[in-house]
């Protein structure tokens, strides 16, 4: 039922009583600009739950109002967990294998959409699961990196432990994500304190903690929202209410927790303030905002959240200032205290990366105790300041206390994050991650996270004047895929070892202030590891990982030996157009040892796209597929071996490119910009076998990727491209931000623009 504004009004303006109880306020167009005062009132969206019964087992029951299906239940005043099997905080183990690999938000998510069988089961070991399994009740909650799926059983076979799902869960299971899950609302997994809806006979049941026999007084919540703004409700205030136990209905939070409603939600309204009001004790989200910009979220607190603090998504111009937040997400892992801006990357790119306009400023809130990050922001322009994140990632993993995606020119700036673990689980001070551009994190402290930054993707920006503290252990630092970054002036403080993890040049870490109890490492990369192509002063030379730079010195033919001659004939214009002025009239051809017999450079390349596609991709991983595999990769590694044996013969000097990849970056077959695969299994396992053959000879390892180059400006080093990007479109975008070098790995795999 929906309460009407008059009705709203009366109650909660006029009224005298210090509690009132509702369920949805409805405001609309014709509400615009109103301002309503709640003058401190506390107002409710749940109701009493009386009339208890014992039970033989210890336990309590009551019976539920008509059609109440309460996702929390408060007890004396405090919420109660559900309860979950395995007891104790355990988690079990699924045996699906997995057969969809995530390739990155940029890029669309999985291999390929997964198929609804694939995300309605989950394959159980059967000696896990209790005997006669109520499946009317069970809730299965599975656990992925950075999400989770809540569903209900619509059956189970307990003679091959598989359960189907009554709706889809959030991705299949395995796929590269792990394979936790827990039972939830089955009475194998009760103990004191927890608590279930019986939904055959319509009775909540509760064990009583000690010392609560003797009485108790329960609540449960009813309404999912108490304010709804609707279309047109622009410009509307909310101020000075003290709001508590909303619901949250059944189903899956999806990616960040944002499906759960508000006890404030809003849809398509604009400029919405909500000022010094209290959010607690509810099943959902504390405030949701779809498409609502202009909003101001001011000196609100927000504490024991089944979801979210704050969820405002596609709502730009937008302010959260001032607020604390404490225990969100006590229900639903995947929840943020604060997730604003634009939409999530993944949606993003779905959508077709429309352009985002305006930003949002976080200052001066305090969050602490959350199940995944602290602070999420996606978009341009936005403005993260003077916040204190306690606790963060207590539930999840690969996140961070504040962590943006997308976001171009955006300010990180005077935040204190800090947590009190040990090392584990992908947890992150500070996280910039897929393609953000140019931002600024400044001024900032970490302490306690052993990895003090971490991003992934990013262009440009500045890592600035930060202190990075671990007193119980190491720091690491990656730039997994980042390029020009200035990363300088920091203070880095640990116990233990500082490891500098892909993407900036050595002499770029160096300029910082250690104070450490252990080893500065600038690498940290596997045994095989991608090298490239790098003019020296007037030397073409193929940077690699095994201490043998293969240099043009006094060359004067190369051959190009690729599997497809397009292939070898596009390579051998890449490797002229990097040529120093005194090798300019170096011969590079494409060919056979056989063909060009005088050639003092041999450059092997193998394994064209095309031909990997045909063979497996990603998702298929079945017995008959990995013999294949084996048997491919032996004759790969045999030939292999007697190319660089014919080379050495003739004296030339061997440079072995690996294999292109096939992942997010890499073209497809008919041209079009991005693949239609993830990395594919039978790449990892050429890479592999191509270690010893390498090893054993005086060969190079260079990327084929990374091979067109400009001149730097007088006095500046080389630097050529990075790997899993086309040449042509980072040119281009080089070109377009006027760098005037383009990037490299070497052997330290360090890699900034100047």
């Amino acid at each position: 039922m929906e309460l009407t504004l008059a009705f709203a009004v009366l109650s909660l303006v006029a009224g005298n009583a210090s509690v009132v109880s509702a369920q949805t306020i409805v405001l609309g167009a014709k509400d615009a600009g109103r301002v309503i005062d709640g003058g401190g009132r506390e107002i409710s969206g749940g109701c009493a739950v009386e009339d208890w019964t014992r039970g033989a087992d210890g336990t309590w029951s009551a019976a539920l109002p008509p059609g109440a299906t309460p996702a929390m239940l408060l007890v004396n005043g405090e919420p109660r967990p559900m309860a979950q099997y395995p007891k104790g905080g355990a988690r079990l183990q699924d045996r699906d294998k997995g057969y969809l690999f995530w390739r990155s938000s940029q890029n669309g998510g999985m291999d390929r959409p997964p198929r609804k069988w694939e995300l309605r089961h989950l394959q159980a070991e059967p000696s896990d699961i209790p005997e006669g399994l109520d499946v009317a009740n069970a809730i299965v909650n599975r656990y992925h990196t950075w999400d989770e799926s809540t569903v209900k059983v619509l059956s189970y076979d307990p003679s091959i432990g598989l359960f189907t799902f009554a709706s889809d869960a959030e991705h299949p299971g395995g796929s590269r994500f792990p394979h936790d899950y827990v039972i939830r609302n089955i009475r194998e997994g009760m103990e004191p304190g927890r608590w279930m809806h019986d939904r055959r006979s319509g009775r909540v049941i509760y064990w009583p903690r000690g010392g609560e026999e003797s009485g108790f007084k329960a609540e449960i919540p009813i309404a999912t929202s108490i304010f709804k703004l609707e279309k047109g409700a622009d410009g509307v205030t909310i101020r000075n209410f003290r709001f508590r136990l909303c619901n949250r209905p059944d189903g899956t939070p999806g990616l960040r927790g944002i499906n759960p409603p508000g006890i404030v939600d809003a849809v398509d309204a604009k400029g919405l303030v909500l000022e010094n009001c209290e959010f607690r004790d509810s099943a959902g989200q504390g405030v949701r905002l779809f498409r609502s910009p202009g909003y101001v979220v001011k000196g609100c607190t927000f504490d024991n959240l089944g979801a979210g603090g704050v969820v405002a998504v596609e709502s730009y111009e937008g302010r959260i200032e001032g607020c604390r937040f404490s225990k969100v997400g006590t229900a639903c892992s995947s929840a943020c205290a604060i997730l604003a801006g634009g939409d999530t990357k993944l949606v993003h790119v779905q959508k077709g990366n429309p352009k985002e306009i305006g930003s949002t400023v976080v200052v001066g809130n305090r969050i602490e105790d959350v199940p995944y990050c602290g602070v999420v922001l996606g978009g341009r322009g936005h403005v993260v300041a003077s916040n204190i994140v306690d606790k963060s990632m207590r539930v999840l993993r690969d996140g961070s206390a504040i962590y943006l995606s997308r976001a171009e020119k955006c300010r990180i700036f005077g935040n204190v994050v800090r947590d009190d673990r040990p090392a584990g689980g992908k947890r992150h001070g500070l996280y910039l991650d897929e393609f953000s551009w140019d931002s600024v994190v400044e001024g900032n402290r970490t302490e306690g996270f052993v990895s003090g930054f971490h991003s992934h993707r990013i262009f440009g920006g500045a890592v600035v004047s930060n202190r990075f503290e671990n007193a119980g252990g190491p720091l690491e630092f990656e730039f997994h895929g980042a390029y020009g970054v200035k990363f300088r002036d920091n203070e880095i403080v640990c116990a233990g070892d500082v490891s500098f993890r892909l993407g900036i040049y050595r002499e770029e870490a160096e300029r910082n202030v250690f104070k450490i109890g252990g080893q500065a490492s600038f690498c940290s990369m596997p045994k095989v590891r991608d090298g490239c192509f790098v003019v020296d002063g007037d030397t073409l030379s193929f940077r690699e990982i095994n201490s043998r730079t293969a240099k043009s010195g006094t060359w004067k033919k190369i051959v190009v030996v690729v599997d497809g001659i397009e292939a070898g004939r596009t390579l051998a214009e890449e490797i002229k157009a990097v040529l120093p002025p005194s090798a300019k009239d170096m011969t590079v051809v494409a060919g056979s040892l056989e063909e060009h017999p005088d050639a003092d450079c041999a450059v092997f390349g193998f394994l064209p796209r095309r031909e990997w596609l045909g063979k497996s991709p990603s998702f298929l991983r079945d017995k008959a597929r990995e013999a294949e595999r084996d048997a491919f990769c032996a004759g790969f590694v045999a030939k292999l071996k007697g190319l660089l044996a014919s080379a050495a013969k003739k004296g030339m000097t061997c440079v072995v490119l690996t294999p292109f990849p096939i992942d997010e970056y890499s073209p497809n077959p008919d041209g079009s910009e991005y693949g239609d695969y993830g990395n594919s299994l039978w790449l990892g396992s050429a890479r592999l076998a191509m270690n010893d053959p390498i090893g054993a000879s005086r060969a190079a390892y260079a990327d084929a990727y990374m091979i067109i180059s400009r001149r730097l400006a007088a006095g500046e080093p080389g630097l050529v491209l990075p790997d899993r990007i086309t040449p042509t479109r980072l040119a281009l975008r080089l070109a377009a931000r006027e760098t005037v070098g383009v990037m490299f790995k070497d052997a330290d795999a360090l890699r900034v623009y100047r």
